[in-house]
């Protein structure tokens, strides 16, 4: 290129939060740089432009960006502030590239879009939230860390508790005061174990199709 080598440079984009190939010469404002696809929409596009390795997979709702929000302060993301109009939540996490969900224009529609490398973020979530429905359904309280150390010194209240740490479930069955307390890690042989009077042996057998009773059957006994 006349004599001189080119040398591309990888800038973030300060609205959207995606990379791209700048070249070196290109001068870069102290607001921070601007790609193709958002000064577009900011110029009044409002027809979301797919952005490359943007997903448009539908799953998680405008209805639940709050619970979203929480979940993932639960999880270990900071909440940073947005950037741009169509940037919904922007959270970090160690040295991970920021999670951002996106709005796909500014007319309000119920789904929201994130990026490929975000998606099983997503997908944990809503795992999480339908586990929690079926441990709310089968009489089971989600508590904290201080609330389950309470419960296993005093015995009180009765009932079964659990909660999560890291990808370890910690269960208590205290429903007869004895407060058994396991820890798992998958979720189907932690229902089982707390739903019926299993041990944890018995529940892992069922689960991984190797027992040939049905659980109401077996007789295992915790001791």
């Amino acid at each position: 290129m006349n004599g001189t080598d080119y040398k591309p440079r990888i800038i973030e984009c300060s609205r959207c939060g995606c990379e791209w190939n700048v070249s070196s010469q290109a001068y870069i404002p102290e607001t921070g740089y601007v790609c193709p696809h958002c000064t577009s929409r900011e110029r009044g596009n409002n027809t979301f432009q797919e952005v490359r390795h943007m997903a448009n997979r539908s799953l998680l709702r405008k209805s639940k960006i709050e619970d979203f929000k929480s979940w993932l302060q639960e999880d270990g993301w900071q909440i940073e502030p947005t950037k741009g109009i169509y940037e919904i939540v922007r959270a970090t996490k160690g040295t991970r590239k920021p999670l951002i969900v996106y709005t796909r224009d500014n007319k309000g529609k119920e789904h929201l879009t994130v990026q490929d490398r975000d998606l099983p973020v997503v997908r944990a979530y809503i795992r999480d939230r339908r586990r929690e429905a079926r441990a709310k359904a089968n009489g089971i309280q989600k508590v904290t860390k201080e609330e389950m150390l309470k419960i296993i010194d005093t015995r009180e209240p009765l009932g079964k508790f659990y909660r999560i740490e890291g990808k370890t479930i910690i269960a208590v069955d205290n429903s007869t005061g004895d407060a058994w307390t396991e820890e798992f890690k998958d979720f189907e042989t932690f229902l089982l174990w707390i739903t019926t009077q299993l041990t944890v042996e018995e529940a892992e057998e069922i689960i991984k199709g190797r027992g040939n009773k049905c659980a109401t059957k077996c007789v295992g006994i915790r001791n």
